[in-house]
């Protein structure tokens, strides 16, 4: 029963596997960027363009448009070249919501770099 239960979110785990990979390569070129000019590193503004897009996604039609592009700003996915026809369904099919809870839990469970300065930023506000 249990390996049935994981089967069944096998999909789903393949997606946030894919979006953290986004994530990861959209971090580093954004990284690479700053540093090339001698800038710091906005890693939270872009994390809250990346989150509010994808609240403001409100159909299945500007949810694929917000996934895509997220899938396209990260550049090159490994993840995503090896399974997207099985995910293919997760944000094309009828149930986007679905789609855009992963999309999110995948953005706030990330941990890769970038994170630790997301977490200073949180804390500094959440302290005044």
């Amino acid at each position: 029963m249990v390996e049935e239960a994981m089967q069944s979110y096998e999909q789903e785990q393949k997606f946030v596997q894919a979006v953290h990979q986004a994530i990861r390569n959209r971090y580093g070129a954004l990284a690479a960027q700053a540093t090339k000019r001698g800038e710091a590193i906005r890693f939270d503004r872009e994390y809250e363009r990346m989150r509010t897009g994808l609240m403001r996604a409100k159909n299945e039609h500007t949810l694929r448009q917000e996934i895509a592009d997220l899938f396209a700003r990260g550049g090159l996915n490994k993840s995503l070249q090896d399974n997207w026809r099985d995910l293919l369904p997760l944000f094309t099919g009828p149930d986007w919501k679905k789609a855009r809870d992963l999309v999110l839990l995948a953005l706030a469970s990330y941990t890769g770099k970038g994170v630790e300065d997301l977490q200073a930023k949180t804390e500094e506000s959440e302290e005044e």
